[in-house]
């Protein structure tokens, strides 16, 4: 059954409007992209889904949500809705460990109501570049507020089924971010996970010559009110409830990242989950065995050693 467009009883998100009533190619490419994510996800929707689409704020973390459990089922995984107070997905694994997979989409924050909310750039002039200091730590603090929003459901989880011995992965769509000012280093998500900071070159004063001197800790992230958030999840046991992260940056503007081919018909289309990265908790209760949940790469450390491997090229990407 295809989407239907509902019409608004109330105020409605600018892009479910966009997508609702298309004016652009670009808008109906996004509509397409969001039509196509839908036919695969629809068995997951549940009434609230359908509910919260249109509303204001909700249209892209939705859209995250549908994209996710599309990529599990897309994979040959058993995924089922969730019921009341659980996480939004619970994948059956084929040993037949239960996997639960919780969305979020961190935001910018409105000004209005936040003091710690981020105001983006400007867009640049036509022919006129725009130099401006990537608010690093303010990225990296909304995201750990997210993160933290998904840490304390644990304690009503708990008493909804998810058992200790359970997996656990929490998604996080970097998507209004990257949006705003374009990727990090190594991805907002992966810094803030593994508490990796700023990366350090050692200059040979003799040739002067920069070599990499590897990075620097980040522990912590510094809000626009001065307060601070901790950071490096996966160096604390408090977070050893959690397998993973699988993190994205993914909207249906981005056509790269969905099912649709970003080069035309004569290339084979993305397959969902192409855009995809897991990051493994070193110290996680219950690890997740890699090759499990559709994804470009795979984070694992080994000791300092913080290493990206690929799924099918097998390539790798260490940091020390």
């Amino acid at each position: 059954m295809p989407y239907r467009w509902p019409e608004p009883r109330g105020e409605e998100d600018p892009l479910h409007r966009r997508l609702r009533c298309p004016e652009t190619d670009f808008h109906r490419a996004m509509r397409h992209a969001f039509e196509d994510v839908f036919s695969v996800f629809e068995p997951l929707a549940t009434r609230q889904w359908f509910a919260e689409v249109p509303l204001p704020g909700k249209t892209l973390a939705r859209f995250w949500e549908a994209y996710v459990g599309a990529a599990l089922l897309d994979a040959g995984l058993q995924v089922g809705p969730e019921s009341k107070g659980q996480p939004d997905f619970r994948v059956t694994l084929p040993t037949g460990a239960s996997l639960w997979v919780e969305c979020v989409t961190p935001t910018l924050g409105d000004p209005r109501q936040s003091e710690n909310a981020i105001i983006p750039p400007p867009p640049p002039s036509p022919g006129c570049p725009t130099l401006y200091v990537l608010p690093v730590e303010a990225l990296l603090a909304r995201v750990a507020q997210a993160v933290d929003g998904k840490y304390r459901c644990l304690q009503r989880w708990r008493g909804c089924g998810v058992a200790p011995d359970h997996h656990i992965v929490i998604a996080v769509n970097e998507v209004r971010l990257t949006d705003a000012f374009g990727y990090g280093r190594l991805g907002y998500v992966l810094e803030a996970a593994y508490g990796i900071g700023n990366q350090v070159l050692l200059l040979d004063p003799t040739s002067n010559v920069a070599r990499d001197g590897g990075w620097e800790s980040r522990l912590e992230a510094r809000k626009a009110n001065d307060s601070t958030v901790p950071l490096g999840w996966f160096r604390s046991s408090d977070y050893a409830p959690f397998s993973a992260f699988l993190v994205g940056s993914v909207g249906p503007h981005q056509n790269s990242q969905l099912r649709l081919s970003p080069f035309g018909e004569a290339h084979a289309p993305q397959p969902l989950g192409s855009g995809l990265a897991l990051l493994h908790n070193p110290l996680a209760a219950v690890p997740l065995p890699q090759g499990v949940i559709p994804c470009a790469w795979e984070w694992t450390q080994q000791g300092d050693v913080l290493k990206g491997e690929a799924g099918r090229s097998r390539a790798t990407w260490a940091i020390e």
